[in-house]
């Protein structure tokens, strides 16, 4: 799917769009609603719509990107807004780069045309960072997309103007981004340089059919051209929102000539049309903001309901799963016990009778292998200390465990931590040295059972008894 999607998308980005390769008519379609989006964007609006009647799944998420770029053009700002949230958290929109850039680039613009500066800003870096992400080929076929991201965003735009006028010059004249690339420089240098915004207007409708586009662009030339008053019959032939710019610079524009002329009645007429067209404009961003926060917030409060049902599941299910353990704990736990108490006869039954004589001449052997500091050898094993003891395994092992109350590894590391807590406490020079060099010094293999054995005797680490002493 992935590879449908970018093939589809290289489509976008160069001069053309193919659909579905099965349905020749659809793919044509599109690739001419693509190819007009800029020039009449309200029928490629259209065509969208059509398309995403009976669109495949993978197809629907490109046409749903597309029509976020035709209800900007048109300033559909609530329309726009709705399609983001739809479309913000699919899956395909992080597996495909191409995708995701279209989709970003696209918001980004959508942010700062209603005005929510820091969402843009943000926005901005993620496009960036997917621009970044590119291969270096991938990079440079999207490169001029986001040139012209650049300039329409830039608080200074005529710093990347002269950047985007030479990569613009280049293009062929069956580029549709050609045509809106001239008249975003014509606008630029509308209040600016009426000679150059009416070089570019020009170059906008020159040798193309007409089109919404073409019709805005010969209006602002004629704007820049003649101080007398412009009037257009009709001037919507679309969307009316895609006119309402050109509306108000032509009112402007009226309002100044008669203002220079003196002519009252003109001047109030036109100051109350200004008035009304810029309310209009100041209304539809405030409605564009509250429609963006309330589907924020709606997400949102969406987002935690669902969490909470997830919490709430996960809460019964570690509940289940909590008691079924605790079951299977109890019944291990009887079946261990039971086999224990069998192990226990057994054991009982073979235990090692010894005469009191053999246990009392043993016990005085080990007391005095106990003075010896024997045990500190890390070699020392049961039957080594019953052949040093002249006795055998099974009565060294029995006198232990019944005199000691301890196995023979628990015996000889008490041993060994009854020699180095003597050590510590006498000799304040052991206070000083590492814990490692106490394992060894007191005849344990490692650190860690070092330390294990001393808070088993102590109920306490190494580290903190000697820090109770230094105290």
């Amino acid at each position: 799917m992935k590879a449908v999607l970018t093939v589809l998308f290289f489509l976008i980005v160069l001069p053309g769009f193919a659909g579905n390769q099965e349905d020749g008519q659809d793919s044509g379609i599109l690739e001419l609603a693509v190819k007009n989006r800029y020039r009449n964007p309200e029928q490629s609006l259209k065509t969208y719509n059509f398309l995403l009647k009976s669109a495949a799944s993978e197809e629907e998420l490109i046409l749903k990107i597309k029509k976020l770029e035709a209800e900007i053009l048109l300033k559909n700002y609530e329309q726009a807004i709705a399609l983001y949230f739809d479309l913000k958290d699919q899956a395909d929109l992080n597996s495909d780069l191409f995708l995701k850039f279209e989709f970003l680039r696209n918001t980004t613009l959508l942010f700062q045309e209603i005005g929510l500066y820091s969402t843009m800003n943000r926005t901005f870096e993620e496009v960036q960072s997917v621009i970044n992400r590119l291969s270096k080929d991938n990079r440079e076929q999207v490169l001029l997309d986001f040139k012209l991201l650049e300039f329409q965003i830039a608080s200074e735009k005529f710093k990347k103007s002269n950047s985007l006028n030479s990569e613009v010059a280049a293009l062929p004249d069956k580029d549709e981004r050609k045509q809106w690339i001239f008249y975003q420089l014509g606008k630029l240098y509308f209040t600016q340089n009426s000679d150059s915004s009416g070089y570019y207007f020009r170059q906008v409708y020159k040798a193309h059919e007409p089109s919404q586009l073409t019709l805005k662009a010969k209006i602002r030339e004629k704007l820049t051209d003649e101080f007398n008053p412009v009037y257009l019959p009709q001037p919507v032939s679309g969307s009316e929102s895609y006119f309402m710019d050109l509306h108000h610079d032509i009112i402007v524009h009226n309002y100044e000539f008669w203002k220079s002329e003196e002519y009252t009645d003109s001047i109030k007429k036109y100051r109350t049309l200004l008035e009304n067209i810029q309310n209009k404009q100041q209304q539809k961003l405030h409605r564009a903001k509250v429609f963006f926060t309330n589907q924020f917030f709606l997400e949102k409060t969406e987002n935690t309901r669902q969490s909470e049902k997830t919490e709430k599941r996960l809460m019964i299910m570690v509940t289940a799963t909590s008691v079924f353990l605790l079951l299977l704990y109890i019944g291990f736990r009887l079946y261990f016990d039971s086999i224990r108490k069998k192990r226990q006869q057994m054991a009982d039954a073979k235990k090692v009778i010894i005469s009191d004589k053999a246990e009392e001449e043993i016990l005085k052997k080990l007391n005095e292998f106990e003075k010896s500091n024997l045990f500190l050898d890390k070699n020392i094993r049961l039957a080594g200390l019953a052949k040093q003891l002249n006795t055998n395994t099974r009565y060294l092992s029995q006198t232990i465990n019944s005199e000691k109350q301890k196995s023979f590894n628990s015996y000889i590391n008490m041993l060994r931590i009854h020699y180095i807590l003597k050590k510590l406490r006498t000799n304040p020079t052991y206070l000083t040295y590492k814990i490692s060099y106490l394992a060894e010094e007191s005849g344990f293999a490692s650190q860690s059972s070092f330390t294990s054995a001393f808070k088993e005797e102590t109920g306490t680490t190494p580290s903190a008894y000697i820090k109770s002493l230094q105290k």
